[in-house]
């Protein structure tokens, strides 16, 4: 196992953990490199082929982090077209989404960054790790990945070897797809039409109450 990240090329497609850099996290990608070296003690064959690939600008802390963890397998691809990052991730076996747990009066975190939407779409499984919120929410109700915080590194270790496993395989359809664009704009109708229906009967009944 090399001890130094790779930078380069890989083929869209090919089987590995694939993450999309979102945000400058590296407290939280260090929770995932404790987790992916506990996998490897776990699973020699995982440690012998699973392959962790950052499409996108990545920030040196998380190079480093790869460095401080050396069975971390990574390659990092750097900027890619969209196009081609779409390969990567219709083409990976597990889908990485980090989200810092920042502190706040509420029990959640209001945070949804727009590649949740496009991971969910991609019909392949998700790890989210970070906090209880909207985003949370939105890959439990969807059924297309699962869910750890950042201090679950057993948790986390456990959703690599579960995707591990199951690669090559196509992720099972959820019962129904609550963020498809079309049951969306259902939902979003449904909304002005009760709205309209609310104000109008209200009107009515102001009018009704008039002398």
């Amino acid at each position: 196992m090399s001890t130094t990240p790779r930078v380069g090329s890989a083929v869209p497609g090919e089987p590995a953990i694939f993450r999309t850099v979102l945000a400058h996290q590296p407290a939280v990608f260090e929770a995932f490199c404790r987790a992916w070296s506990a996998a490897c003690e776990s699973s020699p064959q995982f440690s012998k082929q699973a392959r962790f690939l950052a499409v996108g600008r990545t920030d040196p802390e998380i190079a480093e982090a790869t460095r401080r963890h050396p069975k971390v397998d990574a390659t990092f691809l750097g900027y890619q077209p969209h196009r081609v990052a779409l390969q990567y991730l219709t083409g990976g076996d597990l889908l990485l989404l980090l989200i810092k747990n920042i502190k706040t009066s509420t029990d959640s975190v209001v945070t949804i960054p727009g590649k949740l939407f496009e991971y969910v779409g991609s019909q392949r499984p998700v790890l989210m790790i970070g906090p209880a919120g909207d985003a949370a929410r939105i890959i439990e109700e969807s059924g297309r990945g699962s869910v750890c915080t950042e201090e679950d590194i057993s948790g986390i270790a456990a959703a690599l070897l579960g995707a591990f496993a199951a690669r090559g395989r196509a992720a099972p359809e959820p019962e129904s797809n609550l963020y498809e664009r079309r049951v969306l704009a259902g939902a979003l109708a449904r909304c002005l039409a009760e709205a309209s229906g609310a104000a109008g009967s209200s009107g009515l009944h102001a009018r009704g109450a008039e002398p």
